[in-house]
């Protein structure tokens, strides 16, 4: 008896400890969220300073800041990949391209395995 109250009383703590460390885990997304957010607005704020003063970067002690351009490729939606992947196919004459879609898909896929996982729940009062 004692045994299992100490092993039940090891298990709460545990939980506890779990609920902390996603409590904890969630304030840092939350806090890394705004933390993002503020460095693209400082970026921004910088960039449309040099672009006002027609400068290419400026020096700031020991460090140079300058105004650097690139492409960035969007993300497209799930249905617009497949969608287009299909016209790919299609395009070069292969029959079937749904059928070849979905094989190549699957063949990209790692195999499934089983995962133990704890699932903690609030029981209602």
């Amino acid at each position: 008896m004692f045994d299992k109250n100490k092993q039940m009383s090891r298990i709460k703590s545990e939980v506890d400890e779990i609920k902390a460390i996603d409590r904890e885990l969630k304030n840092l997304r939350e806090r890394g969220a705004a933390l993002r957010k503020r460095k693209v607005e400082l970026e921004a704020s910088i960039a449309d300073f040099l672009k006002s003063k027609e400068q290419i970067g400026v020096q700031d002690g020991d460090s140079n800041i300058i105004l650097d351009e690139k492409l960035k490729v969007g993300h497209k939606k799930a249905k617009d990949k497949d969608s287009d992947a299909l016209s790919v196919l299609k395009k070069y004459g292969i029959r079937h391209a749904d059928d070849v879609l979905k094989e190549i898909l699957e063949a990209r896929r790692g195999e499934p395995t089983t995962v133990t996982k704890i699932k903690i729940q609030r029981v209602k009062k």
